[in-house]
């Protein structure tokens, strides 16, 4: 019970400590990121955009973030699939969702390390579970018909060294990033407990 008590106090303190959106993102686990751009990418229905990264922990991909907005009147929504990546290329499909333009405006999103954004794209109910050191893909696509487009930015440099950016949605471009933030979170039990969170049952 006093680990309980413990744990209860140590929570509200942090809370009283951290900005509310700062804490909300700890807790989701921020993982991998790359925050800076100097450009704009768009994409339509024959022009996918995405991008591989290499996960820094084990547990559920939680989330996912990227600078986005709406070009001309597009408004068919995004589709955001995770792949496994292989050998360079994409492998298995992992899991799939979609956002609406509710989600988005006309003005790119700008990614902060200390906040999540209206962007921010929940994955857990997709159930996908990395390893530390698994590469993924995440890949961006629409049905949106030029010249209405969607768009996320990202640099023309090698911002990320531990991935790269999907040109079509697919192929590696070396020396390219998308501006992005993943999360990864240890699974939770139907009581609020984490996986192997056993300390919380002594008493």
């Amino acid at each position: 019970m006093k680990s309980i008590v413990l744990r209860i106090v140590v929570v509200f303190l942090l809370g009283l400590l951290v900005p509310a959106a700062a804490f909300a993102q700890t807790a989701a686990g921020l993982d991998q990121y790359q925050l800076n751009s100097d450009i704009g990418w768009a994409y339509h229905s024959v022009n996918a955009n995405g991008q591989w990264f290499t996960a820094g922990a084990d547990g559920l991909l939680s989330a996912a973030e990227f600078s986005l907005y709406i070009g001309g009147n597009a408004s068919e929504g995004l589709v955001i699939e995770i792949y496994d990546f292989t050998g360079g290329s994409l492998g298995a499909l992992r899991g799939s969702t979609s956002i609406s333009n509710s989600d988005l405006g006309p003005m790119e999103t700008v990614l902060d390390i200390d906040a999540v954004t209206t962007t921010l794209i929940p994955l857990e109910h997709l159930g996908i579970v990395v390893s530390n050191g698994e590469t993924m893909a995440i890949r961006l696509s629409t049905a949106a018909v030029s010249p209405d487009f969607y768009g996320v930015r990202g640099m023309t440099s090698d911002a990320y060294p531990n991935g790269e950016r999907l040109t079509g949605g697919s192929t590696p471009e070396p020396g390219s990033d998308l501006m992005f933030k993943t999360f990864v979170a240890l699974p939770v039990f139907a009581d609020g407990f984490e996986t192997g969170d056993t300390e919380a049952w002594d008493e």
